[in-house]
């Protein structure tokens, strides 16, 4: 263990006594060491700031902390907005950034949507299972669809009570079950299932085009967004409107279970955007194609042509809604920046002077460090695009970045070795304002924009997820914790089994990591799913690697084993209570609940005296009379009547021979 330098060690008293001592070896004529003498009064100063000195020494700043938590691959997490799901009624286009309000609560929406006067009445599966969902609202119950089945992977169709309109976006919200899965964690998920989307169009099912499915192929809950083509002529059946959805390639290995629909669903994150820039390839042409969103009507808007860092202004004309007409053709990269009328007032934040380590603090509270954009007017009358960094060190003498603090709500720029630092007129770009924590509310009823078509705007899922920002102190406290549970690194074969049981979408039951002598830099990993575990599902298998495979060290080879079975015969002889009898499709049931329970893993030890104790659950039985255990096909030996399996196996119960009698007395 490392022993902490302690520089801070020596009192106010302590310092001043030592340096006295020092008077008569250095100056004997000096005589005088009262506290009155002025030399006295002097060493009683320097004394004083020596030990504040020290203690300053010793104390460790903010930036010392911060390069500490990059050294465990760590930084605070910055302020995050709620994020919750609306259910739109009415009829109309709702814009992207769009903000409803819970009292003077925004949220806004993350994607255009229109919003359509349909409802989902029915879902059929292609084997003909068929779901009421008035029928399944009416009488209170719960929707658990099954659309797909493992190993036949049927297709399924959901029907709208009217045609849905060709060439919008639309959007539909599915809650699948996610019982036992940490998608919270699914940042290295790659599904290993494809869905395509049809729909009825005129006597045949044509593709519908997805914009995004946030579900990963109906993996877990999320939005489904897409759109009929432009040229499609959607027409209904007896049913209704259909959508068919079908596994084109993969397959699962649970099936997924749809626990509710929602139609006209939009997510919203409590956020509100006052300025933002969009990034466009004009391919060299004048004639732009913009989006439209909440933002593009105000009135305010400023084009940059983009050659690397350096951004020159462009002026424009608008041609018609979402086009408009540059000025020049030099630039095949396009900025588009718009903002609100509130947002003329904090656009520009004055000069900075090229003084190093300059700290610039912003007017505009609760800001998002992810939606911050900076542009710098430099001496030679070009604007540049300065990069927001988590880190001033890491760049060098020419490095145009900047750092934004959230305690301070300060942007901080370089010392000129480590980043530049500005000299010019500064202009912000974009920025986002939240409430952070503030913003997580309840289920209920938000305000449409006004001018809104939409006549209901229902919360269906609480606004979750909303924190402030994270301070260095709170940092080092998560860091801590998960470097105690290890869930950056697996340092031990336990850690490897927990990490692997965690990664989402694989479905294991049973992991078991080990290691052979004859196989240095390789370690085994036994996986039990929930489906036919004869063969190894390539999709879990490489799930697995994209997830485990950072955590271990350089050059470990990772090899993943499906389970092997053993087949135990035993013979057990048993005494039942008078007046009682027991199946032996009962004792059965008993022991393959024992051998196959959650307790047993992977080379177990597979005890008599453990066996014994779980056949006496049975409340018929006497006594056991004899028990013999044996097994077949290797993988184990026997060892004072126990079988030791072999690493990677799991017991089965094969041959069971059974005598009982009843006792009379």
């Amino acid at each position: 263990m490392l022993i902490p330098e302690q520089l801070d060690n020596q009192s106010f008293d302590e310092i001043l006594n030592q340096a006295i001592k020092q008077i008569s070896l250095l100056t004997p004529e000096w005589t005088n060491h009262n506290p009155s003498d002025p030399g006295v009064m002097i060493l009683e100063l320097f004394s004083w700031y020596k030990e504040v000195q020290q203690y300053h020494l010793n104390a460790l700043s903010l930036e010392h902390e911060l390069a500490y938590l990059k050294l465990l691959g760590a930084s605070p997490d910055p302020q995050r907005p709620a994020k919750a799901l609306l259910s739109l009624s009415g009829e109309g286009m709702v814009e992207q950034n769009a903000v409803f309000r819970a009292e003077d609560i925004p949220f806004e929406t993350t994607a255009s949507l229109t919003v359509v006067q349909a409802q989902v009445t029915s879902l059929q599966r292609s084997d003909q299972l068929f779901t009421d969902l008035e029928q399944v609202k009416r009488g209170g119950g719960k929707l658990e669809f099954c659309p797909f089945i493992p190993g036949q992977d049927l297709d399924f169709t959901l029907f709208f009570d009217r045609t849905l309109p060709v060439g919008m976006p639309l959007q539909l919200w599915f809650q699948i079950e996610e019982e036992g899965q940490n998608w919270q964690q699914a940042s290295t998920f790659h599904p290993y299932v494809t869905i395509r989307g049809e729909y009825w169009d005129q006597g045949r099912y044509r593709p519908l085009t997805v914009l995004e499915d946030h579900t990963q192929s109906f993996f877990h809950s999320g939005i489904f967004r897409f759109q009929l083509p432009p040229d499609g002529h959607p027409s209904m059946t007896g049913q209704g409107f259909p959508l068919r959805f079908t596994v084109e390639d993969g397959s699962y290995v649970k099936a997924p279970v749809i626990c509710g629909i929602h139609f006209n669903a939009v997510e919203v994150l409590q956020r509100e955007t006052i300025s933002q820039c969009r990034i466009y390839h004009s391919d060299g042409k004048r004639d732009l194609l913009i989006e439209q969103d909440a933002l593009s009507g105000t009135g305010h808007m400023e084009v940059y042509g983009v050659e690397g860092e350096r951004w020159v202004p462009l002026k424009w004309e608008n041609v018609s809604p979402g086009r408009i007409r540059l000025s020049s053709e030099d630039f095949e990269t396009v900025g588009v920046v718009t903002w609100k009328e509130e947002g003329e007032l904090f656009r520009r934040l004055g000069r900075a002077n090229g003084i190093a380590c300059f700290s610039l603090p912003l007017p505009e509270k609760n800001l998002l460090p992810d939606s911050l954009e900076l542009l710098v007017r430099e001496p030679d009358g070009n604007w540049y695009f300065w990069q927001r960094t988590e880190d001033l060190n890491s760049g060098g003498p020419s490095s145009r970045q900047y750092y934004f603090d959230a305690l301070s709500n300060a942007l901080q720029f370089g010392d000129g070795e480590h980043g530049q630092a500005p000299e010019g007129e500064l202009l912000l770009l974009s920025w986002s304002t939240s409430l952070g924590e503030m913003g997580n509310i309840q289920e209920g009823y938000l305000t449409a924009p006004s001018g809104s078509t939409v006549s209901q705007a229902a919360c269906v899922r609480p606004a979750q997820g909303g924190r402030a920002a994270e301070t260095a102190e709170e940092c080092f406290r998560r860091v801590k914790r998960e470097l105690e549970h290890c869930d950056r690194r697996c340092v031990t074969l336990g850690d490897l089994e927990r990490a692997a049981l965690n990664v989402p979408g694989t479905y294991l039951k049973k992991v078991r990591a080990f290691v052979k002598e004859q196989a240095p830099n390789q370690v085994f990993l036994a996986l039990e799913t929930l489906g036919d575990n004869r063969t190894l599902h390539p999709g879990v298998v490489e799930n697995l690697k994209q997830a485990l495979l950072p955590r271990l060290m350089i050059n470990t080879k990772l090899n993943f084993l499906a389970p092997v079975y053993v087949q135990l015969k035993i013979y057990v002889q048993l005494s039942v209570k008078p007046q009682f009898s027991i199946s032996e499709e009962g004792v059965r049931q008993v022991l393959s609940d024992y051998f196959e329970g959650p307790d047993m893993h992977f080379g177990a030890v597979i005890s008599k005296n453990e066996l014994l104790d779980h056949l006496y659950l049975l409340p018929q039985l006497q006594s056991v009379d004899m028990l013999e255990l044996s097994f077949s096909g290797g993988h184990g030996t026997m060892q004072g009547g126990d079988i030791v399996l072999e690493e990677g196996c799991l017991p089965r119960l094969g041959q069971l021979n059974l005598s009982m009698r009843t006792n009379d007395f």
